[in-house]
C-alpha cells in the first residue's frame, strides 16, 4: 500500500492511527487504497504498539438469569460511548472457568476488569491482579472491604421486602434460595431478619441444598417443600426473581393460587416480573446503572494509576408492588 500511495510505511501506519503529521489528502489517498483492496487494520498488532487494546473485559456468572444481561446492557453502552469494546465471560458460577476466562482476558490485554459475583475459590487471583490493573466487582458486596465494587443496598431491600409483606398482614413468611453464600444473599437476609425481629416475628429461613445457587429450580422445589407442610406460611420471599418465579411454578402446580393462598416476592425486578399473567412483587435493582457506574470507575482507575483502588457506591433499591401479593 505504501508503493501503491507512494508514501514511506511510516506515513501509511500514521495515516491509518489519525496522527496529525499526515495531511488530509494523503490521509484520504491512503484510505482509498484500503478500501480497494480490502485492507483492515490489526488491532491486535496495533494494540502491541500502542499499548492500548481499547477494550474491557466483563465476567458475569449466569447469562440465563437475565439480572446480568441488563448489567451488561449498562456496561456496553457506557464502554462504547467512551470508544471501548467489551469481551463478555459466562463463568457459570464455576470457579475454574472464571480462572480461564481471567487469563484469556489479561492475554488479550484487556484494559481493565468488571466482575460479577467471585467465588472464593477464585478470589486471590482476582486480588493479585487488581493491584496491577483496573478491576471493579458489580453486583454484590465483595468480603474484601479494600476493593473497587459498585452494588445494591441488599440489606435494605431485604428489609423491604419482608417489612411489605408484614405490612400485608403476613407473619409466617420464609425466605427461600440456594445454599450458595454471597455477600448479596448474606445482605438481603440480614435485612429480612431485622425487619422480622423487629415486628416480634421469627424469621425462617429454607436455602436448598440440592442447588448451590439461587436458581428457578431452587425456588421450585423449596417451595413444593413449603406448600406440603402441614401449615403451610402465607408468603414466601426469593432471594432473586428467579427463585420466586419457581415458587410461582410450584403454587400453580399445586393449585395454589397467587396471591390468594400465597403471597410470593422477588428481587432484582427482571423483564419477566411484570409480564401479565406474572405480576410479580419485587425489590428492583437499578441494573443498567450498576453496569455504567461500573465503567466509570473502571476509567477513573485507569486515569488515576489505580492510587484510588478503594472505591465504592451503593445504590438504593426499590420496592416495586404488584399483584403476586395481597393483605390478609
Amino acid at each position: 500500500m505504501a508503493k501503491m500511495a507512494g508514501v514511506s510505511y511510516a506515513t501509511v501506519s500514521r495515516a491509518l492511527n489519525g496522527s496529525d503529521q499526515v495531511n488530509e489528502k494523503t490521509r484520504q489517498r491512503v484510505q482509498e487504497i484500503c478500501d480497494s483492496v480490502g485492507y483492515s487494520p490489526n488491532a491486535l498488532a496495533r494494540g502491541l504498539v500502542t499499548n492500548s487494546s481499547n477494550a474491557i473485559g466483563l465476567i458475569i456468572p449466569n447469562i440465563t438469569n437475565p439480572f446480568y444481561p441488563e448489567v451488561a446492557l449498562g456496561v456496553e453502552g457506557e464502554a462504547r460511548a467512551r470508544g471501548y469494546n467489551v469481551f463478555l465471560c459466562n463463568s457459570n458460577f464455576e470457579p475454574e472457568r472464571m480462572e480461564s476466562y481471567f487469563r484469556i482476558l489479561i492475554e488479550r490485554r484487556v484494559e481493565g476488569l468488571i466482575v460479577a459475583s467471585v467465588p472464593d475459590a477464585a478470589r486471590g487471583l482476582f486480588d493479585f491482579y487488581r493491584k496491577r490493573m483496573p478491576v471493579v466487582y458489580i453486583g454484590s458486596r465483595p468480603a474484601d472491604e479494600e476493593c473497587n465494587c459498585v452494588a445494591t443496598d441488599s440489606v435494605k431491600g431485604g428489609y423491604l421486602a419482608a417489612d411489605h409483606l408484614i405490612k400485608l398482614g403476613h407473619q409466617r413468611i420464609v425466605f427461600i434460595g440456594g445454599t450458595r453464600t454471597s455477600n448479596s444473599q448474606i445482605d438481603k437476609l440480614k435485612g429480612f431478619r431485622l425487619a422480622m425481629e423487629e415486628n416480634g416475628l421469627q424469621p425462617e429461613v429454607r436455602l436448598n441444598i440440592n442447588y448451590q445457587y439461587n436458581k428457578r429450580e431452587s425456588g421450585y422445589d423449596m417451595a413444593k417443600v413449603l406448600i406440603q407442610e402441614k401449615n403451610p406460611p402465607t408468603a414466601i420471599m426469593g432471594s432473586n426473581d428467579m427463585v420466586a418465579l419457581g415458587a410461582l411454578e410450584a403454587c400453580e402446580e399445586y393449585g395454589l393460587d397467587v396471591p390468594g393462598d400465597m403471597s410470593i416476592i422477588g428481587f432484582d425486578d427482571i423483564p419477566y416480573a411484570s409480564l401479565p399473567k406474572i405480576q410479580l412483587t419485587t425489590i428492583a435493582q437499578a441494573k443498567d446503572q450498576l453496569g455504567k457506574i461500573a465503567v466509570d470507575m473502571l476509567f477513573k482507575l485507569k486515569e488515576n494509576g489505580l492510587k484510588n483502588n478503594c472505591m465504592k457506591e451503593v445504590l438504593q433499591p426499590e420496592l416495586i408492588i404488584r399483584s403476586s401479593c395481597r393483605k390478609l
